[in-house]
């Protein structure tokens, strides 16, 4: 299903407000079964159809269920109760679902299937499994599917996005309820957002205001604008010259309707303007708008003359795109698409536009850690797509960001975990400075030039600036209480310089000197497990290759229909599961080629470093697939 717009703790749970008037959920046949079923149970599966045509999951997998129960193993009955969960933001239920459909059916399953089980696996922090999956989706899929190529490249290169975590501080804010809050946007003294916290049972969205005071405490939310609504789901809104004119989002609702059908109703974009007497008024609906089509999610430049929205309109590159629109000769002109270096054959959503130049959005389609994701990109130079990284984003669904006038501080949503309801409001600062370095010849004074800067880093040791003639570079780096650079010239001794209490109004200027190279120093590489807990002397980084898992001891029997070849299978006990693996192996090469021999099809790889459980890509960047009994050198992983 196209998902347009997030919308959840409703009495439907996960669904659209912007509708194209039917599902696309690709792939998904009806579930009509071989075996004869009682009438009873033909009764209850046409209800469960209707129930998921109307985007009623929670009810539609009772009905399925129970169904399942008479007619066994059927996997179109499989494939929407997995479908479901997914749409309904279950993903651990959907991962169990998907794979019981998937198991045993591989080379018959729609490739639709794995490209949906990836992203789930993806958004549970599975991403060795999903990368397994998304290549069969790739290799099997009769399209070249964007999605797939990018989910790939970005899950073998995961690391990168976890480069400048030390740049932003993310917080929730205190208007979050267990109901949903997202959609925030700048109006005076506070923000208006969307929450469907009055309408529990019709699951309606409203427009709510909240002022914050100057430690960023926000009052109590009230309704805003009441004038304008239609009585059932408003949208985003956006505001422009001094706040006296707004487009907004919210269902066109003819005069007749079934309400059962209010969610395949799309919702259109909406302008009105502030009058002498703070009323607003002249609601009307833009006129490029196509009524069979949804409009949604504007931002407007703040010279108030492009319009940025997400639409479904025929001619885009996926499911959501991204368009702009022109305000010329006093009216909208007709949209136009972002293009593929914006579009995808995923879902963009909610873009921000910010100095009429930056544009920042969500999107499933660019890659990422999972879920939305949220980029930006410079309009004028759209060859570079930016991944804002942790802890903007997450494994679940980030989106919905507004940047303040300053751009140093905002608000986003997000379905992360520990959040209080369904979709949660974050803010967010950024925490950063301009840090002048010079860097000089210990011996001479003179100025050192084409001298690499670094980062301390033990995973990706990312190279941060390098010097000009004069010896000098500016950085941008992180405010804390410790900062260290690596720098790295030829024929000079790399040297750490380490930064203490950098803070936010400082101007720094550092002059750093060099000496000449002599005998290279090793220097031990700074390690942390899955709990980012430090490991001290790493010396032995074991992969193994797990095949099952379980709360109880496997059966013998069971094993052997698991795995069918020569290798011992061993079980371990490991975070209250019963886990069962094949091979211990020094290197990342020799498990995957046992991965991918082994037959199991959800079969992964896990690792360990002294005996303590770490993230795949942490043991691949330090083995370097050679002499793993050896310390890692620190200096070798930088000049990898």
């Amino acid at each position: 299903m196209l998902v347009f717009l997030k919308k959840l703790k409703s009495r439907y749970g996960k669904q659209v407000i912007i509708s194209i008037g039917l599902i696309l959920y690709l792939g998904v046949v009806s579930a009509q079964t071989n075996k004869k079923l009682p009438y009873l149970y033909i009764e209850k599966l046409q209800k469960a159809d209707e129930y998921y045509s109307l985007m009623n999951y929670k009810q539609a997998i009772d009905l399925y269920q129970s169904v399942l129960e008479k007619s066994g193993e059927d996997t179109a009955i499989i494939y929407k109760i997995a479908n479901s969960y997914r749409l309904l933001n279950d993903n651990k239920n959907a991962e169990e679902w998907y794979r019981r459909g998937i198991i045993n059916n591989e080379n018959t399953v729609n490739p639709i299937h794995k490209l949906n089980f990836a992203q789930v696996l993806t958004i549970n922090g599975k991403y060795e499994e999903a990368l397994y999956w998304f290549k069969e989706y790739y290799k099997t899929s009769s399209i070249s599917d964007l999605r797939a190529k990018e989910a790939i490249r970005s899950i073998e290169n995961i690391s990168s996005f976890y480069y400048d975590t030390t740049f932003y501080v993310t917080y929730p804010v205190n208007i979050n309820t267990l109901y949903s809050e997202f959609g925030p946007c700048y109006y005076k003294d506070g923000i208006i957002f969307l929450s469907d916290r009055n309408s529990a049972q019709s699951g309606f969205l409203s427009w709510f205001f909240s002022s914050v005071d100057s430690v960023g405490n926000f009052s109590k939310p009230v309704k805003f604008n009441k004038s304008l609504k239609t009585g059932y789901n408003e949208g985003p809104v956006t505001f422009y010259d001094d706040y006296k004119k707004m487009i907004f989002s919210q269902n066109l609702v003819p005069e007749k309707f079934d309400k059962k059908q209010i969610n395949d109703i799309p919702v259109q974009l909406f302008s009105a303007f502030l009058d002498a007497d703070d009323q607003w008024q002249d609601k009307q609906i833009l006129p490029f708008i196509n009524k069979g089509y949804s409009y949604a999610q504007p931002s407007v430049s703040d010279d108030g003359e492009t319009l940025y929205f997400s639409s479904n309109m025929p001619g885009g590159y996926g499911g959501a795109d991204l368009y702009a629109s022109k305000f010329e000769n006093g009216t909208w002109s007709s949209p136009v698409n972002l293009g593929n270096k914006i579009n995808t054959p995923g879902n963009e959503m909610f873009p921000f536009i910010f100095k009429d130049t930056i544009l920042y959005f969500s999107s499933n389609g660019h890659g990422g850690l999972g879920g939305l994701d949220i980029f930006k990109i410079n309009l004028k130079d759209t060859d570079k797509l930016t991944n804002l990284g942790v802890p903007m984003n997450s494994p679940n669904d980030d989106f919905g960001i507004v940047l303040d006038k300053d751009g140093l501080s905002g608000y986003l949503a997000s379905n992360r975990p520990n959040g209080i309801g369904s979709d949660d409001i974050y803010g967010f600062k950024i925490v950063r400075l301009t840090l002048t370095i010079k860097i000089i010849d210990g011996a001479t004074a003179l100025p050192v030039s084409n001298a690499e800067i670094y980062t301390v880093d033990s995973i990706n040791g990312k190279r941060i600036g390098i010097t000009d003639q004069e010896g000098s570079c500016t950085l941008i780096v992180p405010v804390c209480k410790l900062y260290q650079i690596r720098i790295k010239r030829e024929n000079y001794e790399t040297k750490v310089y380490t930064f203490e209490s950098l803070k936010q109004a400082q101007k720094t200027l550092a002059v750093i000197s060099l000496k000449t190279k002599s005998a290279p120093k090793e220097e031990n590489i700074i390690l942390t497990d899955e709990n980012n807990k430090t490991i001290d002397n790493p010396k032995n980084v074991i992969y193994k290759v797990q095949i099952c898992a379980s709360r109880v001891p496997a059966s013998t029997k069971e094993l052997k229909q698991k795995y069918k070849g020569d290798l011992q299978i061993y079980n371990f006990y490991e975070d209250q599961w019963y886990k069962y693996a094949i091979g211990e192996y020094a290197t990342y090469t020799e498990a995957k080629a046992c991965l991918f021999s082994c037959n199991v099809y959800d079969a992964f790889i896990i690792a360990y470093i002294n005996n303590k459980k770490v993230h795949i890509t942490i043991a691949k960047a330090n083995t370097k697939e050679t002499n793993v009994q050896s310390p890692i050198n620190r200096t070798d992983l930088l000049n990898r």
